[in-house]
């Protein structure tokens, strides 16, 4: 049986796969890939989401070693095209960031789905854990 613990996120998810970008070093003119100011301010505000819901958990022990599934409703706020996967992507990251997942490898997260939903001008994500006892 799961122990099903629940995050929700309020805002548009940017993927992070999609919004890198080459800089150079200003020192040593290397180049390297960065993510974009988009993905990084997205990070910081969902960070603070995460962080807040999770002080809010109970009896569960941080980060998370093995899921039976994690559910990932995608709310999108307009009809635009848009990447569910890269989307999924950009929230396992976070969890693992944050500290609620050791790690995002398929050992660790077991089963996982995302559903997407239009829901005008109120994008965000709701993120359902089912964790192995």
């Amino acid at each position: 049986m799961s122990r099903i613990i629940t995050f929700e996120l309020t805002g548009r998810i940017p993927s992070k796969k999609n919004n890198k970008s080459i800089r150079f070093n200003p020192r040593t003119k290397k180049p390297f890939i960065t993510s974009s100011k988009d993905y990084k301010k997205w990070h910081e505000y969902a960070s603070l989401q995460i962080n807040t819901q999770k002080s809010d958990i109970k009896n569960v022990q941080f980060p998370i070693q093995k899921c039976d599934y994690i559910e990932t409703t995608l709310f999108y706020g307009t009809k635009h095209r848009s990447d569910n996967t890269n989307k999924t992507e950009s929230v396992h990251d976070l969890l693992v960031d944050m500290g609620v997942l050791q790690d995002d490898n398929w050992q660790i997260t077991g089963r996982t789905t995302q559903i997407p939903i239009y829901r005008e001008k109120e994008p965000g994500a709701e993120i359902v854990i089912g964790i192995r006892e």
